[in-house]
C-alpha cells in the first residue's frame, strides 16, 4: 500500500502486505574512505543556487566555494552554524590571495570524533576535542546533573534532532537486517510522528508498525524524501537499501492506536481473554488523550460514551514531571486529536495482536511512561528489543522500588531498574545528545526466554 498526500483517513483492515513491496536495494555501498572522500569533495562545490555575500553575486550549483563566518544574504540572519558559503576566488580575494584558514569542524569540537575523519574538509586541531571528551566523561560520572548551556534560566538546547537516523542505524548494525525483516518486522511502541518506522519501511525495507495513542505526522520524513536528503551524505549510504529516487512513491506504516498498558501485555502474551474489549477501550482512550508537558492527559469523557476500562499500570501523569526532550516536537507539530493522521490504521483486534506477537523487534525511543511495559512485552513474548528510555515519571509511579528497596526517582535509577527485568539485558550509549542509554537483547539473548 503506499502513501497517498490526500482524500480519505487510511484504514487497514484486511491482512497486511509481507513483505512490503519496496525498491531493490541499491549497489553495493561504497567503502568507508571512499564515502568520506566523495563526501569531503562535495563540500568543495555548491549544490544549490544561492547568493555571494563578498561580490553580491550569485552562486550557481557547481561553483568552486568556500565557508566564511557571516550572514546568508541581504537582510538575512546567520545559519545556525555561524557560516555562510562565498565563491572561492572571494574567499581568496578577501585574504590577500590566498585561503583563510579552515573553520573547525563543530562535530569534531561537540563530540569529539567526525564521521569524515581525515578526509573532514574542516580543521581538526590537535586538543580541541578535549573537552569534548571532559563532557562526556562528566555526564557518566553524574549522568543526572543538568549542566546549563544556553545561559541560566533557560533550558538546555539538546542537539538531537538526528535520533531516530540514528537509532535506526544501529538497530541495523546490532541487529541485522535480516533479522529486523523476519515475521512483521519492528514494533515501534509508542513511536510519536511515526518517524523511525517510516525510515525502515521505506529506506530499509524493513516491515515496520506504530504502536502510539496519538495520529501520525509523517509530512518531514516526505520533505526530506523528496529533497533527496536521505542520499546526500555518502557516509550513510550503507545503511539504506532503498532506490535513490526522491521522486518515487514511499508507504505509511500500520498504526495500532492504543497506549501500550499492562492490559495490552497481557492480551498479546495470551494470558487475557478480553482481547477485543481491551483494543476497542484502548482506541477510545487514544482519542481522549492530549499531550503536554507534564505527560499525558486524559479529556473527561462525553456523558453519552462508555467508559473505557480502568488501566492498572499506566495511567496518565497525575502530579507534574519532567518534560521529555521530544516534548515541543509533540506538541507542536502533531495533528489534532481527533483526525487520523498519516498512518494506516489498523481497525482489527486480530490484525493488532497478530502485528504484536509476530514482530521481530520491539523498539521504543523516549517512550515516556511506556518505556516499562515495552521491556515487559518484549519479555513477555520473547522477542529482542532495543528501548532508549527519557522520562522518569516517578510521581506517576512511586511503588517502582530497586533492588535495595529505594523509590526510582532518578534516570540512573530507571535504567537500574528496567535492567534488573533480566540479567542479560545490556546497556550501549547512542550517538546523540540528551537521554541516550538504550537498553537492549539481541536475538541469541532471547533464544530460550
Amino acid at each position: 500500500m503506499e502513501w497517498r498526500p490526500t482524500g480519505a483517513p487510511q484504514t487497514l483492515v484486511s491482512p497486511l502486505p509481507t513483505p512490503f513491496s519496496l525498491p531493490l536495494p541499491p549497489p553495493p555501498p561504497l567503502d568507508d574512505a571512499a564515502a568520506r572522500a566523495e563526501g569531503a569533495a562535495r563540500l568543495r562545490r555548491a549544490r544549490l543556487a544561492s547568493w555571494c555575500r563578498c561580490c553580491e553575486g550569485s552562486v550557481e550549483p557547481g561553483d568552486a566555494i568556500f565557508p566564511v563566518a557571516g550572514g546568508r544574504g541581504p537582510g538575512e540572519e546567520a545559519r545556525r552554524s555561524g557560516l555562510s558559503w562565498i565563491h572561492l576566488g572571494c574567499a581568496e580575494a578577501g585574504n590577500g590571495g590566498t585561503l583563510p584558514p579552515r573553520p573547525v569542524c563543530k562535530h569534531f569540537v561537540r563530540a569529539g570524533r567526525c564521521q569524515y575523519a581525515e578526509a573532514c574538509f574542516f580543521a581538526h586541531p590537535e586538543g580541541r576535542d578535549v573537552e569534548a571528551a571532559r563532557r562526556a566523561e562528566r555526564r557518566r560520572e553524574a549522568p543526572n546533573q543538568k549542566v546549563a548551556n544556553r545561559g541560566e534560566g533557560r533550558r538546555n538546547h539538546v542537539k538531537n534532532d538526528s535520533r531516530v537516523s540514528v537509532l535506526r542505524r544501529w538497530l541495523l548494525d546490532q541487529f541485522g537486517l535480516e533479522h529486523l525483516r523476519s515475521r512483521r518486522g519492528v514494533l515501534d511502541v509508542a513511536g510519536g510522528k511515526g518517524e523511525l518506522a517510516w525510515e525502515l519501511v521505506n529506506l530499509n525495507g524493513v516491515p515496520a508498525c506504530v504502536l502510539e495513542p496519538r495520529p501520525l505526522e509523517l509530512s518531514s520524513c516526505r520533505k526530506k524524501w523528496s529533497r533527496g536528503l536521505y542520499w546526500r551524505n555518502p557516509i550513510f549510504h550503507r545503511w539504506l537499501h532503498c532506490g535513490h529516487d526522491p521522486s518515487g512513491p514511499t508507504s505509511a506504516p500500520p498504526h495500532v492506536r492504543i497506549m501500550l498498558e499492562s492490559s495490552v501485555v497481557a492480551w498479546a502474551a495470551g494470558e487475557s481473554e478480553a482481547g477485543e474489549a481491551v483494543f476497542e477501550g484502548g482506541r477510545r482512550r487514544a482519542r481522549a488523550l492530549a499531550w503536554t508537558r507534564k505527560g499525558l492527559r486524559e479529556h473527561e469523557p462525553d456523558e453519552a460514551e462508555p467508559p473505557a476500562p480502568a488501566a492498572t499500570a499506566r495511567p496518565p501523569a497525575s502530579e507534574p514531571a519532567e518534560p521529555s526532550s521530544a516534548d515541543e516536537d509533540r506538541s507542536s507539530a502533531a495533528p489534532p486529536e481527533g483526525e487520523a493522521g498519516d498512518g494506516l490504521e489498523v481497525t482489527s483486534p486480530l490484525e493488532a495482536v497478530e502485528l504484536l506477537r509476530e514482530c521481530s523487534t520491539v523498539v521504543a525511543l523516549h517512550p515516556d511512561q511506556a518505556a516499562e511495559p515495552a521491556v515487559a512485552l518484549a519479555l513477555a513474548l520473547g522477542k529482542a528489543f532495543a528501548v532508549v528510555p527519557c522520562c522518569v515519571y516517578a510521581a506517576s509511579f512511586p511503588r517502582r522500588r530497586l533492588r535495595d528497596g529505594a523509590q526510582v526517582r532518578t534516570y540512573e535509577d530507571l535504567l537500574n531498574y528496567l535492567q534488573g527485568f533480566h540479567p542479560r539485558i545490556r546497556r550501549a550509549d547512542l550517538d546523540f545528545e540528551g537521554k541516550h542509554t538504550v537498553l537492549y537483547m539481541t536475538p541469541e539473548d532471547v533464544l530460550d526466554l
